[in-house]
Formats: C-alpha cells, structure tokens, sequence
C-alpha cells in the first residue's frame, strides 16, 4: 500500500514537473502568434517575388491598411555588426504584437521619405551600450537614420533557437533610393482587415501562407488536452468514491428501514439521508456543469480533416507525410522567426503531452487501486 502512495506520489511530481514547461511554452508561443497571416517568398517556387512598385500599384486600387510587407537588402556593417536593412511600411509594427519602446514606422515617416529606423533591443545594447537607443543615430550605407524605436526582443531559449540569426533594421521603404524595383519577401496582413479576402484571392503561389491565429489555436488545444485529460481522472476518481460512499449511504439506510418505516428511519437518521440524496445527486451534476462550461475545445486545421470519415486514418497519414514533404522543398526568405517559433513549440510540446497522458493514466490506475483495497478492508 505505502509503495503505491509513493510511486503515485513520484509520478505526480513527475507529470507537474513536465507539464509546467509546456505550459510556458504553450504559453509564451501564444503572446507572439498573432492574428496575423504571414505569406514568405519560397525561392523555390517557379514564380517570381512581387516588388514594392507592385505593392504601391495595389495600394491605389485596394484599402491597404493592416497589410504589410518587408523587403530584406543584403547585409551591410555597423560598427562591426553584420546588420540587415528591411524595408517596410507602417502597417508593419501595428500588425504585430512586438512591444516597440518609442514608437514604430508611421505614415508620417512614408510620406515624407524620413530617414528613420527601428531595430530590436540586443543590437541596441551592442551599438549603444544600451537598450535605450531612441534618438540615436545608425548609418547604414552611408546614410544617417534616427532610431525612432527599439523593439524588446524576447530571448526565451527556445526564440533563441528559432531565430535565424539576423540583426534587422526596418526602415520606412519610401527613403531607399530605387525601391519600385525591391522584390518583396514577406506580406503580412491581420485576418480581419478589410481586403484581407481579395489578398487571399490573389495568385500569389510563390508565397507559402502561415496563418499565425491558426497555429496558436492548436498550441491552446494542447493545453486543452491536457485539462481534460486532468478533468477525466478526477471523473474517474470522484465516481469510484462517490459509488462507493452511495454504496456506504444506502446500506446504513436499508439497515435501518428494516427495523423503522420510512418516516421514523428518515427522523432517526436525517443526516444519512440528507447525506445519501447531496452525493447522489451533487457531485454527477457538479461534474456535469463542469463539463458544459469549461473549454475543452480542440481546434485542427481544417485540411487535416477527412471530408467523409474522420476515421480515416490513412487520411491523417497522408496529410502528414504530405505537410513535411512541402516544409521540405520550402526555401523561404523574410523573417521566419514566427514559423520556426509554431513548428518548434509544437514539437516539445507533442512528446510532452504523451508522457504527461502515460503518467497520469499510471497515477491513476494506483490511485484506484488504492480505493479498491480500502472498500475491501
């Protein structure tokens, strides 16, 4: 029995020790991944880039406000830091959800061709000495621009290995001399802005699409998972003590009935019955309305789902081997931070979510083993 209680007890410690880190890195991968649909260039793909006098050209007929789009030059050095010039325009930092110290690209700064700049915070402290670097000043090819903004990059371990290295400077894309002809990397736009549908309409098979509100809806499935998971072995156990507390009730209640009629047993003993109909009926109706209210929700994309038969197995199968031969042929330019920071949370937090599901199904079946034993003796 004491053998029980601490295997029960380690593999309790075990499952909350491995569980703790996925759910901060559920949780750290959710405040990056906006509402936002990122389309990259593949270099792979037959099509050329679009270039920014195309963007300029759409921007006359469409409303483009919440749709960006970045335009990576070669790299350049600043003071001995190998850094990366990225054109964009205003709708860039309001998209995202980067916290910017000063303030990001404005309309203002577009129109009027200014020379500013926004870079994120580790560069600033290699330039400057400092993180605080609003209103200082970067050359970049001979070019003086006045930093506006520095944003606070977020250095989690895990942003550490899913970045790729570069230092960027975004620049308002107006003040780079023979811009029309820049090709552009990446565009970006959030789900809900207006002509984010005729986007998704273009012919634009060149870039590969990642719709980030997606993706961090399955990052929320996985916590999800884990909560009803959590929620099924305390139905499992509540029941057993619950049937087994009724079972108590109702043989006190019969013993008494044998000697009493109804009205006598329930004076003698009210608290039995009391007792008897509150478990009866409260913990199935408290488990219930858990149940109805608590958000087990699990979201997958919708091409990960059969039309016919979701019990197609073959379907998932083919769908998977499919998606990993696609990120195989990808060669895709522009910051891809975000997709590296989905693809690796998603990969930690799968093999976590198993051994949490081994160890609490194990922790289980002890603990009702446990009760088994107790109702026997």
């Amino acid at each position: 029995m004491i053998k029980r209680i601490f295997c029960a007890a380690v593999l309790l410690f075990l499952t909350l020790l491995i569980l703790s880190p996925g759910f901060y890195f559920a949780d750290n991968a959710q405040t990056q991944l906006t509402n936002v649909t990122q389309l990259n260039f593949n270099q792979n793909a037959d099509a050329l880039p679009l270039n920014i006098g195309n963007f300029e050209s759409l921007s006359k007929r469409i409303n483009m406000d919440y749709i960006s789009f970045c335009s990576e030059q070669n790299e350049i050095s600043v003071k001995g830091q190998m850094v990366t010039p990225v054109l964009t325009n205003e709708s860039y930092f309001m998209i995202y959800s980067y916290g910017v110290t000063g303030k990001g690209i404005t309309r203002k700064n577009i129109t009027t061709k200014e020379k500013t700049a926004v870079i994120g915070s580790n560069l600033a402290l290699k330039l400057f000495l400092t993180t605080y670097a609003v209103g200082k000043i970067i050359n970049l090819n001979g070019e003086e621009y006045r930093i506006c903004g520095v944003i606070n990059e977020n250095d989690t371990l895990i942003n550490r290995i899913s970045s790729d290295g570069k230092q960027r400077v975004y620049i308002p894309y107006t003040c780079y001399k023979g811009y029309e002809k820049m090709s552009i990397n990446s565009i970006a736009y959030e789900n809900g802005a207006l002509s984010a549908p005729m986007i998704e309409q273009m012919n634009l098979s060149q870039y590969y699409p990642t719709n980030f509100s997606e993706c961090s809806r399955v990052i929320e499935s996985f916590k999800h998972l884990i909560f009803l998971l959590l929620f099924t072995v305390l139905c499992v156990i509540t029941m057993k003590v619950w049937f087994a507390v009724c079972k108590y009730l109702i043989k006190e209640v019969r013993n008494d009935l044998k000697e009493n009629y109804i009205l006598s047993s329930i004076k003698s003993i009210p608290l039995k019955y009391i007792l008897m109909i509150t478990t009866a009926l409260g913990i199935p109706t408290i488990l219930l309305t858990v149940f109805f209210v608590a958000d087990f929700s699990i979201f997958i994309p919708s091409k990960y789902i059969p039309y016919d038969n979701i019990f197609d197995f073959s379907y998932y199968i083919e769908r998977i081997i499919e998606n990993c031969n696609t990120q195989n042929s990808l060669s895709l330019t522009g910051d891809t931070l975000l997709l590296k920071l989905y693809a690796n949370t998603f990969s930690v937090l799968l093999p976590l979510l198993i051994i949490s599901y081994i160890f609490v199904i194990s922790i289980t079946h002890l603990l009702i083993l446990k009760i088994k034993n107790h109702r026997r003796t």
